[in-house]
């Protein structure tokens, strides 16, 4: 099933979503390369030979046991998380154990 195309107006639609600033002119050549990259994932879609491949389950392959990964646990070190006073310390705006941050999402979204 081909995907739909998407003109300029998409794309200022998906730019505006993702905050991107576009220079005038620049969302019909976006446009165009858009619709060529979609036509391309349309023909990867059309491969029979996708089908017939297993999907990957873990990026380790199998043959390596899972024992060459890293035991789950707090990190150690220079990576170990700051304890908690040093970062109520640092907030700009707290209450109490719980740090208050710009709004960054418009209301009714």
């Amino acid at each position: 099933m081909p995907l739909p195309p998407h003109g300029p107006d998409e794309v200022r639609r998906i730019a505006a979503l993702a905050r991107i600033r576009l220079a005038p002119g620049e969302a019909e050549p976006l446009a165009r390369d858009f619709g060529r990259i979609l036509g391309y994932v349309d023909r990867l879609r059309a491969r029979d030979e996708a089908d017939a491949v297993e999907p990957l389950v873990h990026a380790v392959p199998p043959a390596e046991p899972a024992s060459t990964l890293r035991p789950d646990g707090p990190a150690v070190g220079p990576a170990a998380p700051l304890p908690l006073a040093q970062v109520i310390a640092a907030a700009p705006d707290h209450d109490g154990r719980l740090l208050r941050v710009p709004r960054v999402l418009e209301e009714g979204r």
